[in-house]
Protein backbone atom coordinates (compact mmCIF):
# COMPACT_ATOMS: atom_id res chain seq x y z
CA UNK A 1 0.00 0.00 0.00
CA UNK A 2 1.16 3.52 -0.75
CA UNK A 3 2.16 5.61 2.64
CA UNK A 4 3.20 8.65 1.30
CA UNK A 5 1.09 11.52 -0.19
CA UNK A 6 -1.33 10.33 -3.41
CA UNK A 7 -0.28 11.47 -6.80
CA UNK A 8 -2.62 14.58 -7.80
CA UNK A 9 -4.76 13.50 -10.69
CA UNK A 10 -7.95 15.20 -9.96
CA UNK A 11 -7.89 16.35 -13.92
CA UNK A 12 -8.08 12.35 -14.25
CA UNK A 13 -11.37 9.70 -14.05
CA UNK A 14 -10.44 6.75 -12.90
CA UNK A 15 -13.02 3.47 -14.01
CA UNK A 16 -13.88 0.61 -14.99
CA UNK A 17 -16.67 -1.84 -17.07
CA UNK A 18 -17.81 -4.75 -15.56
CA UNK A 19 -20.37 -7.52 -14.95
CA UNK A 20 -18.59 -10.30 -14.77
CA UNK A 21 -16.03 -9.63 -12.13
CA UNK A 22 -17.11 -6.63 -10.67
CA UNK A 23 -15.75 -6.78 -7.36
CA UNK A 24 -12.48 -7.56 -8.76
CA UNK A 25 -12.70 -4.06 -10.70
CA UNK A 26 -13.79 -2.28 -7.97
CA UNK A 27 -10.36 -3.67 -6.35
CA UNK A 28 -8.49 -2.62 -9.00
CA UNK A 29 -9.96 0.99 -8.60
CA UNK A 30 -9.29 0.71 -4.82
CA UNK A 31 -5.92 0.22 -5.61
CA UNK A 32 -5.27 2.86 -7.81
CA UNK A 33 -7.06 5.22 -5.74
CA UNK A 34 -4.42 4.63 -2.93
CA UNK A 35 -1.53 5.71 -5.19
CA UNK A 36 -3.70 8.46 -7.22
CA UNK A 37 -6.21 11.30 -5.92
CA UNK A 38 -8.87 11.13 -9.01
CA UNK A 39 -11.20 13.78 -9.69
CA UNK A 40 -13.79 10.98 -9.87
CA UNK A 41 -14.16 7.23 -9.50
CA UNK A 42 -16.80 5.18 -11.32
CA UNK A 43 -17.80 1.58 -11.47
CA UNK A 44 -20.10 0.88 -14.33
CA UNK A 45 -21.94 -2.81 -13.29
CA UNK A 46 -25.27 -4.16 -13.60
CA UNK A 47 -24.48 -5.11 -9.73
CA UNK A 48 -25.53 -3.27 -6.90
CA UNK A 49 -22.41 -4.35 -4.32
CA UNK A 50 -20.26 -2.35 -2.12
CA UNK A 51 -17.77 -0.11 -3.53
CA UNK A 52 -15.45 2.97 -2.46
CA UNK A 53 -15.95 4.03 -6.14
CA UNK A 54 -19.50 6.00 -7.57
CA UNK A 55 -21.48 3.17 -8.83
CA UNK A 56 -23.35 3.71 -12.48
CA UNK A 57 -25.59 0.95 -13.33
CA UNK A 58 -25.75 -0.29 -16.30
CA UNK A 59 -27.52 -3.08 -18.73
CA UNK A 60 -26.04 -7.09 -18.19
CA UNK A 61 -23.15 -6.53 -20.22
CA UNK A 62 -22.52 -10.00 -21.14
CA UNK A 63 -20.29 -10.03 -24.10
CA UNK A 64 -17.00 -8.58 -25.62
CA UNK A 65 -19.35 -6.65 -27.96
CA UNK A 66 -21.37 -5.14 -25.48
CA UNK A 67 -18.71 -3.85 -23.97
CA UNK A 68 -16.91 -2.54 -26.79
CA UNK A 69 -20.43 -0.43 -27.56
CA UNK A 70 -20.34 0.61 -23.56
CA UNK A 71 -17.16 1.83 -23.52
CA UNK A 72 -16.97 3.84 -26.79
CA UNK A 73 -20.63 4.87 -26.82
CA UNK A 74 -22.21 5.41 -23.52
CA UNK A 75 -19.12 5.84 -21.48
CA UNK A 76 -18.75 9.29 -21.92
CA UNK A 77 -21.48 10.44 -20.79
CA UNK A 78 -20.56 10.04 -17.14
CA UNK A 79 -16.88 11.63 -17.30
CA UNK A 80 -16.58 15.03 -16.48
CA UNK A 81 -12.78 15.43 -16.41
CA UNK A 82 -10.69 16.04 -19.39
CA UNK A 83 -9.14 12.80 -19.28
CA UNK A 84 -9.57 9.04 -18.02
CA UNK A 85 -8.09 6.13 -17.11
CA UNK A 86 -10.02 3.16 -18.21
CA UNK A 87 -8.66 0.03 -16.30
CA UNK A 88 -9.59 -3.75 -15.82
CA UNK A 89 -10.08 -5.48 -13.32
CA UNK A 90 -6.51 -6.68 -14.10
CA UNK A 91 -4.64 -4.19 -14.22
CA UNK A 92 -4.16 -1.24 -12.27
CA UNK A 93 -2.12 1.60 -10.58
CA UNK A 94 1.54 -0.15 -9.10
CA UNK A 95 4.21 2.91 -8.80
CA UNK A 96 2.53 6.18 -9.01
CA UNK A 97 6.60 7.67 -9.47
CA UNK A 98 6.57 6.26 -13.03
CA UNK A 99 3.73 9.31 -13.35
CA UNK A 100 5.11 11.43 -16.36
CA UNK A 101 2.96 15.06 -16.67
CA UNK A 102 4.19 14.09 -20.68
CA UNK A 103 1.69 11.71 -20.74
CA UNK A 104 -1.25 14.83 -21.05
CA UNK A 105 0.24 15.51 -24.07
CA UNK A 106 -1.38 12.39 -25.77
CA UNK A 107 -5.24 11.46 -26.22
CA UNK A 108 -4.54 7.93 -25.97
CA UNK A 109 -1.49 6.07 -24.41
CA UNK A 110 -1.88 1.90 -23.73
CA UNK A 111 0.59 -0.86 -23.92
CA UNK A 112 2.31 -1.78 -26.54
CA UNK A 113 1.29 -4.64 -29.01
CA UNK A 114 4.91 -6.07 -29.64
CA UNK A 115 3.75 -8.39 -32.22
CA UNK A 116 3.32 -4.69 -34.49
CA UNK A 117 5.85 -2.62 -36.22
CA UNK A 118 4.32 -0.91 -38.67
CA UNK A 119 4.22 2.10 -36.27
CA UNK A 120 0.97 0.98 -34.59
CA UNK A 121 1.66 -0.39 -31.78
CA UNK A 122 -0.04 1.44 -29.09
CA UNK A 123 -2.07 -0.09 -27.25
CA UNK A 124 -3.85 -1.98 -25.04
CA UNK A 125 -7.23 -0.49 -23.77
CA UNK A 126 -7.24 -2.47 -20.14
CA UNK A 127 -5.34 -0.21 -18.32
CA UNK A 128 -5.03 3.35 -21.00
CA UNK A 129 -5.07 6.78 -20.54
CA UNK A 130 -7.68 8.66 -23.00
CA UNK A 131 -8.69 11.97 -23.21
CA UNK A 132 -12.15 13.19 -23.52
CA UNK A 133 -11.63 14.48 -26.80
CA UNK A 134 -11.37 11.48 -27.88
CA UNK A 135 -14.33 9.70 -26.24
CA UNK A 136 -16.44 12.48 -27.35
CA UNK A 137 -15.53 11.71 -31.25
CA UNK A 138 -15.61 7.81 -30.54
CA UNK A 139 -18.90 8.70 -29.68
CA UNK A 140 -19.87 10.13 -33.02
CA UNK A 141 -21.58 8.07 -35.88
CA UNK A 142 -18.31 9.01 -37.51
CA UNK A 143 -16.73 6.33 -35.85
CA UNK A 144 -19.30 2.96 -36.16
CA UNK A 145 -18.41 -0.40 -34.33
CA UNK A 146 -17.30 -2.81 -36.14
CA UNK A 147 -17.97 -6.55 -35.36
CA UNK A 148 -15.18 -8.78 -34.14
CA UNK A 149 -13.06 -5.74 -33.28
CA UNK A 150 -12.12 -4.99 -30.02
CA UNK A 151 -12.37 -1.72 -28.54
CA UNK A 152 -8.77 -0.73 -28.32
CA UNK A 153 -7.78 -1.85 -31.88
CA UNK A 154 -10.68 -0.09 -33.55
CA UNK A 155 -8.95 2.60 -31.68
CA UNK A 156 -5.31 1.90 -32.18
CA UNK A 157 -5.52 0.37 -35.52
CA UNK A 158 -8.69 0.38 -37.29
CA UNK A 159 -9.15 3.87 -36.91
CA UNK A 160 -6.32 5.54 -36.06
CA UNK A 161 -5.12 6.92 -39.30
CA UNK A 162 -8.12 8.93 -39.68
CA UNK A 163 -8.11 10.28 -36.29
CA UNK A 164 -4.97 11.53 -36.70
CA UNK A 165 -4.99 12.66 -40.30
CA UNK A 166 -8.31 14.38 -39.58
CA UNK A 167 -8.96 15.16 -35.65
CA UNK A 168 -5.68 15.88 -34.91
CA UNK A 169 -5.67 12.93 -32.01
CA UNK A 170 -2.26 12.01 -31.01
CA UNK A 171 -0.93 8.55 -29.80
CA UNK A 172 1.80 8.23 -27.38
CA UNK A 173 4.93 6.73 -29.13
CA UNK A 174 6.43 3.31 -28.24
CA UNK A 175 8.74 4.53 -25.70
CA UNK A 176 6.17 6.60 -23.61
CA UNK A 177 4.09 3.47 -23.60
CA UNK A 178 6.88 1.33 -22.25
CA UNK A 179 6.79 3.56 -19.25
CA UNK A 180 3.11 4.04 -19.22
CA UNK A 181 2.11 0.42 -18.67
CA UNK A 182 2.69 -3.29 -20.31
CA UNK A 183 1.19 -6.31 -21.09
CA UNK A 184 2.66 -8.83 -23.71
CA UNK A 185 6.24 -7.14 -23.18
CA UNK A 186 8.59 -6.91 -20.30
CA UNK A 187 8.81 -3.67 -19.05
CA UNK A 188 12.25 -1.90 -19.39
CA UNK A 189 11.55 0.02 -16.34
CA UNK A 190 9.50 0.84 -13.34
CA UNK A 191 5.87 1.62 -15.17
CA UNK A 192 3.16 3.63 -13.48
CA UNK A 193 0.61 0.18 -14.32
CA UNK A 194 0.34 -2.60 -16.02
CA UNK A 195 -2.81 -5.45 -17.50
CA UNK A 196 -3.54 -8.78 -17.68
CA UNK A 197 -3.35 -11.90 -14.75
CA UNK A 198 -0.54 -13.41 -16.24
CA UNK A 199 1.65 -10.40 -14.46
CA UNK A 200 0.23 -10.39 -11.55
CA UNK A 201 3.02 -12.86 -9.94
CA UNK A 202 5.05 -9.13 -9.76
CA UNK A 203 2.33 -8.00 -7.56
CA UNK A 204 0.41 -10.41 -5.51
CA UNK A 205 1.21 -11.33 -1.87
CA UNK A 206 0.22 -14.65 -0.93
CA UNK A 207 -2.96 -13.05 0.98
CA UNK A 208 -3.62 -10.70 -1.88
CA UNK A 209 -3.72 -13.82 -4.28
CA UNK A 210 -6.07 -15.61 -1.85
CA UNK A 211 -8.65 -12.56 -1.25
CA UNK A 212 -8.45 -12.32 -5.47
CA UNK A 213 -9.13 -16.37 -6.36
CA UNK A 214 -11.98 -15.16 -3.29
CA UNK A 215 -13.82 -12.39 -5.50
CA UNK A 216 -13.21 -14.01 -8.78
CA UNK A 217 -15.84 -16.38 -11.00
CA UNK A 218 -14.54 -20.17 -11.47
CA UNK A 219 -14.49 -19.21 -15.10
CA UNK A 220 -11.98 -16.34 -14.44
CA UNK A 221 -9.80 -18.75 -12.49
CA UNK A 222 -9.90 -21.45 -15.25
CA UNK A 223 -8.77 -18.71 -18.36
CA UNK A 224 -5.94 -18.72 -20.41
CA UNK A 225 -4.63 -15.77 -18.64
CA UNK A 226 -4.52 -17.45 -15.50
CA UNK A 227 -2.85 -20.46 -16.14
CA UNK A 228 -0.21 -18.80 -17.69
CA UNK A 229 0.01 -16.62 -14.75
CA UNK A 230 0.08 -20.69 -13.24
CA UNK A 231 3.23 -21.14 -15.35
CA UNK A 232 4.77 -17.78 -14.28
CA UNK A 233 4.50 -18.77 -10.72
CA UNK A 234 6.44 -22.08 -11.66
CA UNK A 235 9.03 -20.68 -14.00
CA UNK A 236 9.63 -17.92 -10.83
CA UNK A 237 9.94 -20.82 -8.05
CA UNK A 238 7.19 -19.06 -6.25
CA UNK A 239 5.83 -22.43 -4.59
CA UNK A 240 3.23 -20.58 -2.05
CA UNK A 241 1.55 -18.74 -4.63
CA UNK A 242 1.62 -21.34 -7.02
CA UNK A 243 0.08 -24.39 -4.80
CA UNK A 244 -2.37 -21.81 -3.82
CA UNK A 245 -3.29 -20.90 -7.24
CA UNK A 246 -3.19 -24.53 -8.64
CA UNK A 247 -5.44 -25.84 -5.79
CA UNK A 248 -8.30 -23.44 -6.83
CA UNK A 249 -8.11 -24.03 -10.21
CA UNK A 250 -7.86 -27.52 -9.83
CA UNK A 251 -11.41 -27.25 -7.99
CA UNK A 252 -13.13 -26.28 -11.27
CA UNK A 253 -10.91 -27.83 -13.95
CA UNK A 254 -9.44 -31.51 -14.28
CA UNK A 255 -5.63 -32.17 -13.63
CA UNK A 256 -5.60 -33.50 -17.59
CA UNK A 257 -6.59 -30.09 -18.75
CA UNK A 258 -4.97 -28.16 -16.67
CA UNK A 259 -1.78 -30.03 -18.21
CA UNK A 260 -2.99 -29.90 -21.43
CA UNK A 261 -3.85 -25.99 -21.08
CA UNK A 262 -0.11 -25.36 -19.82
CA UNK A 263 1.13 -27.36 -23.09
CA UNK A 264 -0.99 -24.80 -25.10
CA UNK A 265 1.09 -21.63 -23.57
CA UNK A 266 3.84 -22.96 -24.49
CA UNK A 267 5.11 -25.46 -22.31
CA UNK A 268 6.54 -28.76 -23.32
CA UNK A 269 4.56 -32.11 -22.19
CA UNK A 270 6.90 -33.05 -19.38
CA UNK A 271 7.36 -29.68 -18.02
CA UNK A 272 3.74 -29.00 -17.99
CA UNK A 273 3.17 -32.50 -16.44
CA UNK A 274 6.10 -32.05 -13.62
CA UNK A 275 4.01 -28.77 -13.12
CA UNK A 276 1.23 -30.35 -12.49
CA UNK A 277 2.73 -32.90 -10.52
CA UNK A 278 4.65 -30.34 -8.45
CA UNK A 279 1.60 -28.63 -7.28
CA UNK A 280 0.17 -31.86 -6.22
CA UNK A 281 2.59 -32.24 -4.10
CA UNK A 282 2.21 -29.04 -2.37
CA UNK A 283 -1.03 -29.43 -1.91
CA UNK A 284 -0.75 -33.10 -0.29
CA UNK A 285 1.91 -31.30 2.03
CA UNK A 286 -0.86 -28.08 2.52
CA UNK A 287 -3.25 -30.39 3.67
CA UNK A 288 -1.13 -32.52 6.07
CA UNK A 289 0.44 -29.40 7.37
CA UNK A 290 -3.19 -28.21 8.19
CA UNK A 291 -3.98 -31.16 9.98
CA UNK A 292 -1.23 -31.46 11.79
CA UNK A 293 -1.78 -27.87 12.89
Amino acid sequence: MNSGPRLDLRNVTVCAVDCVNPRLASRAIDISSRHCEFGDAILFTHEDICAHARIMRTPHLASREAYNDYVLKEMIEYIHTPWVLVIQWDGYVVDPAAWRDEFFQYDYIGARWPWHNDGMSVGNGGFSLRSAKLMRLLASDAFPLVDGIYEDKLIGRHYRPRLEAEHGIRFAPDEVADQFSFENSSPPGPTFGFHSPHNMCRFLSEQELIALLDMATPRTITSRAMIVLLANYFCRFEFAQLGILYGRTSEHMPTDEIRTMLTAIGMSADLGAYCVTLCEHLGHRATAQHVAA
